[in-house]
Parts: structure tokens; sequence; C-alpha cells
């Protein structure tokens, strides 16, 4: 009974290592397969080194892709506007017929009274050239004048004596400064103001001009509402009433004799800068049209021609040796090549000037 108890464990022992064995082969087996499925090291640095070297496409799908770019900009802003009416400020023209206006430009411009003043009088000189003297120009007081007050131009005060009046074309040496007095009546009182706090540039005829200038420097070059003017020339009345209206007017503009970088790009250039700009989509479309034209230019001088110039020589000289065919025929064939040929060859030359100013804009 010992025995056959021994031996039916000793079997059975047998039969438990024999099942462990047979369920570790397939693990292993498996991670053989899995081992192998794996590239090795140096598969995997060749397959990397291989996806690194390929060249990339490029894709100028971003440029023209007006559609993806639109995604990322927002154009429902100027909706709450839409309805608000249009009001242009009006400017009141106190100006008279034929009279030139002058501008007070500096904030430290100063109302002088005649008592500051000796005046010459010559034989010497025409009588519409009035000369003085100051008579102590190193302690002259006078009153402030507001920076855009508008002054009509009156008489103008030369320096007295000759030398003077020689070396320094009559000009006064005042505030580290060389110019004229001018006579203006301010608060109903006659005095002079020095010329370099006027802006002599802007004497004008038109009053207007002078009266959005005066705007403009009370509130240092802005503009805090809408005035019917183009810079410093108002705007007619046509425009006006199209602007109220419709919110859009259409001017005329002067054909131009010469063009620094586009006929659009120069009208928007040469707005004064003191005009509000609205810029519409027109100039983005004309800026598209003329980067898709200068691409395509360069595409057609740099590669396109020079590709199509060896294509037609490679012809000439395949033909011109082939000894199969009939003279004729090679000569007509050479020919058709020949013609292109010649005129790619005739045309002049691209020349790329580093230094060139027009590099920055086309």
């Amino acid at each position: 009974m010992k025995k056959s108890s021994f031996l039916f464990l000793s079997i059975l022992i047998c039969l438990s290592i024999t099942a462990c064995n047979k369920n570790k082969e397939p693990e292993t087996s498996q991670a053989l397969e899995t081992a192998s499925s794996q590239p090795s090291e140096n598969e995997q640095k060749n397959k990397t080194t291989k996806e690194e070297v390929s060249p990339q496409k490029k894709s100028y799908l971003q440029v023209f892709n007006t559609v993806e770019l639109s995604k990322d900009y927002k154009t429902k802003a100027h909706t709450a506007y839409l309805n608000t009416p249009l009001i242009f400020n009006k400017i009141e023209n106190k100006g008279e017929e034929n009279c030139r206006y002058m501008l007070v430009a500096s904030n430290e411009a100063q109302f002088y009274t005649p008592d500051n003043f000796i005046f010459v009088e010559s034989e010497e000189n025409p009588p519409e050239i009035k000369r003085a003297v100051l008579k102590d120009p190193e302690n002259m007081q006078g009153k402030p004048v507001p920076i855009g007050t508008i002054f009509k131009k009156s008489d103008v005060i030369y320096s007295g004596g000759t030398e003077n009046y020689e070396k320094y074309d009559g000009l006064f040496y005042f505030q580290n400064n060389y110019n004229k007095f001018y006579k203006v009546n301010w608060n109903d009182q006659e005095g002079y103001i020095f010329g370099a706090d006027l802006s002599e540039e802007l004497w004008e005829t038109d009053y207007s001009t002078e009266a959005i200038a005066s705007v403009l420097y009370k509130n240092q070059g802005k503009l805090n509402d809408f005035y019917a003017y183009e810079g410093l020339k108002p705007l007619s009345d046509k425009v006006v009433v199209c602007l109220e209206t419709d919110r859009l007017a259409i001017q005329k503009t002067a054909p131009k004799s010469w063009l620094s970088i586009d006929d659009l790009i120069d009208s928007y250039k040469e707005i004064s800068k003191t005009t509000p700009i609205f810029i519409t989509t027109d100039l983005f479309s004309h800026v598209q049209h003329l980067f898709f034209d200068k691409l395509l230019q360069e595409t057609e001088e740099d590669y396109f021609a020079p590709c199509l110039f060896n294509i037609c020589q490679n012809f000439i000289k395949a033909i011109s040796d082939r000894q199969d065919i009939p003279h004729e025929i090679k000569e007509k064939a050479v020919a058709y090549f020949q013609v292109p040929e010649l005129i790619l060859r005739s045309a002049p030359k691209k020349v790329k000037d580093e230094d060139s100013w027009r590099n920055e804009y086309i």
C-alpha cells in the first residue's frame, strides 16, 4: 500500500512538472516573436536618419488660404456703429477774402506792445519796409499768447541798422533765433509777435486751413472729433454729403507722372498724417495680387526661363546629331527650337541692385 501510494505521488509530481513546462513554452515563443517584430537599435537610427534627410515640400497655402486665416480674425466689432449717425464738426469760417493768416505754433509766443521798439526812419528804405530796434531785448516782457491762435497777417518789422540789415537780411536776433516781428491785433490792442513762434509754412489765403491746423496744435496733433477735412484741406460739399448718407465717397485722383512704389500704395502714403485712414479690404487684395505677380515673375525669370532655354538647346543638339532622319525634316525641327532659344537668349539679364531702395518694397 505504501509502495503504490509512493508510485502514485511520483507520477503526479512528474505530470505537474510537465504541465508547468508546457505553460512556459508559449510565453517564450511569444517573447521571441515580440522581440523579432521590434526593430533593432541600429535599424531605428537608420530609419530616423532617413526621415530627417528626406526633403520637405514648401507650401504657400498659408499665404493664399484666406479662409483658414480668417478664422483667427473677428470682423464684427464695427457692427455696433453701423447705425450711428456720422456728424462732422463744423469750423466757423471767420476769414476775409484776399487775406493771409498766421498761426501761433509755439507755447512760448508772447504779445509785445509797441513801446518795446524804437522805430527807425530812413530815406534809403522803401516806404513799405519798416525797421526798428529793440529797446531792451534781454528784459523784454510780453503777454503769453495761446498756441493755435490765428492772426491776420499785417505789417512786417525788420531789424534797424544798415550793417545788421545787410548781414542778416533784416532779421532780429532775439531769444536765440533770427526772425522778424509781425504786427497783429489781439484783444483789441495792436502789438507784435516774434516770427519764430509762428508757423510760416501754413500761411494761407484760406482761413479754414489755418482753422483745422489750429485744432491740431491745440490737441497735440490729434483730432478728437470728425472734421470735414482731408489733411489740412476741406472736403467738398458733395463728398461730405456722400459720407454722411452712404458712409462712402469716391474722389478723383490726378494721373501720376511718376510712381515710387505703386499707384494705390502711393495714394495711401500721400495722405496727410493728420487724416484718419480707414483701411479697406481692397488694399489687402491689391497687395496679395502684387505678391502673386512678383512670385510668378521671379519664378519665370529664375526657374522656368533657364529650364526652357536648356530644353531648347538640348533638343537642337539631339536633333542635329541624328543621322537617321531626312535633312529637310531635321532642318525644320531644329528651326522650331531655335526660335524660342533665340528669344530667350536675347532677353536682358536680371540685375539685382542690393543697394536699391526699391528692394524694400517690391
